[in-house]
């Protein structure tokens, strides 16, 4: 008769940890260490159950040509954007997360 495998032993990782584990996954092992200010930036867009996100470690966001044919296609209704933030070294969450207080609303206008 066969014994039940083990399960491993839960070893009760911080919200911080996980974070940085959602954030820089460890599976990506082969990418050098990070340092410096992480942002996750969600937009939310009235209609659609997922938002429009990016994790970026720069200031400005270009939108691709997907994510921007879906703010167009939202002109005129209210979007809200919301920003997590953090400093890491070497991949570790050292300051933060960091969240807006409440997202901010905006609206694509439409242009003809």
């Amino acid at each position: 008769k066969r014994q039940p495998m083990a399960r491993p032993r839960d070893t009760g990782r911080s919200v911080l940890a996980w974070l940085g584990n959602v954030l820089l996954p460890t599976a990506e092992a082969h990418l050098p260490p990070y340092t410096g200010d992480l942002y996750w930036v969600k937009v939310q867009v009235p209609g659609r159950q997922c938002p429009v996100e990016l994790l970026t470690s720069e200031l400005q966001w270009q939108l691709d040509d997907g994510s921007w044919q879906t703010l167009r296609d939202a002109a005129g209704q209210a979007l809200t954007v919301q920003v997590l933030s953090a400093y890491l070294v070497q991949n570790r969450i050292t300051e933060g997360p960091y969240t807006l207080a409440a997202p901010v609303p905006f609206g694509v206008a439409s242009v003809r």
